[in-house]
């Protein structure tokens, strides 16, 4: 059967190069002492590959083969034809009608419950994956704006022509990218969260992202994409992934300092600390710069000037004997690399500096970058700049139908010029406390302002593993929807998270909003 070849390929690929990812894991800090970062990144660009479209050398006989019954249950199948027989029932002398022809064992094969596992992990890892990017870059262009300042559209175009590249790469600003970066594979765009960059870290930003483009790197990370959702079930794929991530982002600080002094590495470093120490953090963005340790590696790959090796031996080596594996168990690994010479130090200055930075992001401000951007997207929406999509933050189908009918309500207010506030999307945000009420409850108070009108709203939060949700909300502004339905903002308490499972409560709150809707009517 093809399938069932091609997925145990699949298998046995997987298992041979996780002894080979696991070890360059273990030997990375010796390679990056002898060679290049490019070494590294084409030795994780073959493994993907290989990891993809895993190469075989039919020629040599395999040494090692491995066996097992495919048999794991069976049952008998009774299939109806025309020719039947009788066949008497001795227990309780009742016929029954069998075909004696089609009277059959059939076998459900170990090879097939495995085909159904990989393939329900594939579909789910692959849907999720692509949904989230979807979701992310739908978040980034909603809030995406043309530059204001001429300049950073002029050190872009220089830049492009400085290093060749033809085509024009869109630059856009938009709050919610979390850092500066390259977005887009077909039409690839550079995303700025802010135009707060003095001359030199702008700079530095267009001149890496576009580095990235020139280099093709979103391509690099469309094939680890396939390799991690093809190898789902393998935690090897998934630390592989990262350490070359890892090294794209090094590879590429070598290529935009090429030639270039100790001063102006130093000064390329100090951007990206600020860079990180500044960018706005979010769910999407915990991981983002990797933690502490990586970050420091990266620095003091930057700040090495010593020569290093290209390594265009090792790679080929490491593919000699990836390949070779497949086919003699037992190959020889790759020569361990040492080196005696002194590794390029980061200045303490950036050291003081890292030690500030947040490993991860806790649960606390995980919840409190959730509850902004509801906040920014519910009021947004009455302003008529953007559609909020409710069922994304509320599952409860009566708080769900109370919001949406509270956003109609408030747009009426708004357009007969009744609202004692100003609703907007990009609101500041002076202070937000987050309580933990018991396990899986937060209650959350959230002051912010916009052009200049202040606001509070509170929350509570329902959170049950990785999945969070609005158990229910209160803006309380003396005009607002919810103090008309649901009471005065001195006695509403956001504490009770089954008060919108209550029925009475719910219709009571109903017909409070009906009756204003008639009387929005007469005015």
């Amino acid at each position: 059967m093809v399938i069932n070849d091609i997925l145990f390929r699949y298998l046995t690929v997987s298992l041979i190069t996780s002894i080979f990812m696991l070890i360059l894991c273990i030997v990375s800090p010796f390679i990056n002492k002898i060679y290049a970062a490019k070494a590294k990144y084409y030795i994780w660009l073959m493994i993907a590959v290989y990891l993809v479209i895993p190469i075989e050398i039919p020629l040599l006989e395999k040494p090692i083969e491995v066996s097992f019954s495919d048999t794991v249950m069976t049952y008998t199948n009774v299939a109806k034809e025309e020719n039947h027989v009788w066949q008497s029932n001795q227990g309780d002398g009742m016929d029954s009608l069998v075909s004696e022809e089609n009277l059959q064992d059939k076998a459900i094969t170990m090879s097939e419950i495995i085909i159904l596992i990989w393939a329900a992990g594939f579909l789910i890892s692959v849907s999720s994956e692509l949904c989230k990017y979807y979701l992310y870059r739908k978040n980034i262009r909603r809030w995406s704006k043309r530059p204001k300042e001429v300049y950073t559209l002029r050190v872009a175009a220089a830049v492009s022509k400085e290093m060749r590249i033809q085509y024009t790469v869109p630059i856009l600003v938009s709050e919610k990218a979390e850092s500066p970066m390259l977005l887009g594979f077909v039409h690839p765009c550079i995303y700025l969260p802010h135009e707060n960059f003095d001359e030199q870290d702008l700079l530095f930003v267009i001149r890496h992202e576009l580095a990235h483009y020139k280099r093709r790197d979103v391509w690099y990370k469309i094939l680890l994409f396939v390799a991690r959702t093809i190898h789902w079930f393998n935690p090897f794929v998934y630390i592989m992934c990262r350490y070359a991530s890892a090294d794209i982002e090094r590879a590429c600080d070598d290529f935009v300092l090429v030639g270039k002094p100790y001063e102006y590495r130093k000064a390329y470093s100090e951007t990206i600390l600020t860079v990180i120490k500044h960018q706005k953090w979010n769910l999407l963005s915990t991981d983002f710069y990797g933690g502490r340790f990586i970050l420091k590696d990266r620095f003091r790959n930057i700040l090495d000037m010593k020569s290093k090796r290209n390594g265009g031996m090792i790679c080929l080596l490491v593919c000699i004997c990836i390949i070779g594996a497949n086919s003699l168990v037992g190959c020889e690994m790759v020569e361990k690399m040492t080196d005696n010479k002194k590794q390029a130090d980061v200045p303490k200055e950036i050291l003081n500096q890292m030690e500030e930075l947040p490993e991860e992001l806790s649960d606390e401000e995980w919840i409190a970058s959730y509850v902004q951007g509801f906040i920014d997207e519910f009021n947004g929406t009455i302003a008529g700049q953007n559609d909020i999509e409710l069922a994304g933050y509320i599952k409860n189908q009566n708080l769900l139908s109370f919001a949406q009918k509270m956003i109609e309500l408030t747009q009426k207010q708004e357009q007969k010029g009744m609202n004692a506030v100003i609703y907007g999307g990009e609101n500041e945000f002076d202070d937000i406390t987050c309580e933990k009420i018991s396990q899986n409850l937060y209650y959350i108070n959230a002051k912010f302002c916009y052009e200049g009108s202040g606001m509070s709203c509170q929350l509570l939060i329902k959170k049950q593993n990785e999945e969070i949700e609005i158990a229910d909300f209160y803006f309380g502004t003396p005009d607002g929807i919810d103090t008309i339905a649901t009471g005065h903002y001195t006695e509403r308490e956001v504490s009770n998270p089954p008060i919108w499972e209550d029925e009475d409560w719910v219709l009571e709150v109903y017909e409070k909003m009906l009756e204003y809707e008639g009387e929005l009517q007469q005015k």
